[in-house]
């Protein structure tokens, strides 16, 4: 079995990382519009070169792309609520951490 070269193992690691950081940023709600420039749409870029570097590596990237496109679009609070609204359906099966 060949070995796998360690930088591009980090390479790896570090492009998962910016994604997972980018996709996490988006379960932090309520938002404002400076929230979700600071936290989602300033790390775009990175996330589309990570994305782009991990294409390779999985059958298809093209909802990521997708999310992005639209994230890069929201510029005014109502584009924004539907993204919000979309996330916090996630949380559904999930124990409210609150308790309630």
């Amino acid at each position: 079995m060949k070995l796998i070269d360690p930088q591009i193992l980090k390479l790896i690691a570090l492009s998962r990382s910016i994604i997972y950081d980018l996709l996490s940023s988006c379960f932090l709600y309520p938002y404002r519009i400076s929230d979700f420039e600071r936290l989602v749409k300033s790390r775009i870029p990175r996330a589309r070169d990570a994305a782009k570097y991990l294409s390779n590596l999985y059958p298809t990237m093209d909802l990521l792309m997708k999310f992005l496109d639209v994230a890069e679009g929201i510029n005014n609070y109502d584009l924004l609520t539907p993204i919000e609204v979309d996330f916090t359906k996630v949380d559904y099966g999930a124990i409210p951490y609150e308790g309630y």
